[in-house]
């Protein structure tokens, strides 16, 4: 009999965490976008993008 290469369960998780990856990047290139206006420096950009991943972390876990 021909069986799925993959179960369903297994490609709803991954659809699921593309979905939160892509969630993410738009998260931090708002971010980005929103800090790259005031010129800030690369160190206070980066500072600013990981506190959102760590706040959007913690909101999900």
């Amino acid at each position: 009999m021909n069986e799925p290469a993959e179960p369903v369960e297994s490609v709803n998780t991954f659809f699921a965490n593309a979905a939160g990856t892509i969630y993410g990047v738009l998260a931090v290139a708002t971010v980005i976008a929103a800090e790259g206006t005031r010129q800030e420096t690369t160190g206070k950009v980066l500072g600013a993008s990981v506190i959102t991943m760590v706040l959007y972390w913690l909101a999900h876990a």
